[in-house]
């Protein structure tokens, strides 16, 4: 099987956080509204529980589909600023074997994407946390980032 395209990986990550309503996966969140600075900037993927047994948590994801992309991001770690900000916990979404554990920063963990057999038998690309990323605690979220949120929710409704 040849690598995962950043479809594949977005779709290993959304069916974590599929079944029931216990979470909301964003593919392309951005984290504000309008242009000003930092508003135009965007998680390649974002979830958060929705329920106070799951602490609120959020967690953002950094996909990466190249080692020469993986090491610019670590070149750059105020790019990761904002997601940062937003998130409990902070991942590094790359195809298995891309990175060492070691070479991911503190502040974040690792998950891999990989094809193979998962959670009961088909065949299909999944995603394995490699390296846990550590919980911080985050002040609540802008009224920014909500009417982003609620901008996207109502640019979906609307389509439907």
């Amino acid at each position: 099987m040849n690598e995962p395209t950043t479809t594949d990986m977005l779709d290993a990550l959304e069916y974590i956080h599929a079944g029931g309503d216990a979470w909301a996966f964003f593919r392309e969140l951005r984290l504000g509204t309008g242009f000003a600075r930092g508003s135009e900037q965007r998680l390649d993927a974002f979830a958060i529980a929705l329920w106070p047994s799951k602490q609120w948590a959020s967690y953002a994801y950094e996909l990466k589909t190249s080692r020469s992309d993986f090491l610019r991001e670590l070149k750059k770690p105020l790019k990761r600023r904002l997601a940062l900000r937003y998130s409990n916990m902070f991942w590094f979404v790359t195809p298995s074997g891309l990175t060492k554990p070691e070479e991911i920063p503190i502040e974040a963990g690792l998950v891999e994407v990989k094809w193979g057999a998962c959670y009961g038998g088909a065949e299909r690309w999944y995603a394995s946390i490699v390296v846990p990323a550590p919980w911080r605690d985050i002040p609540p979220p802008t009224w920014n980032l909500f009417a982003s949120v609620a901008r996207r929710i109502q640019r979906e409704e609307s389509t439907t």
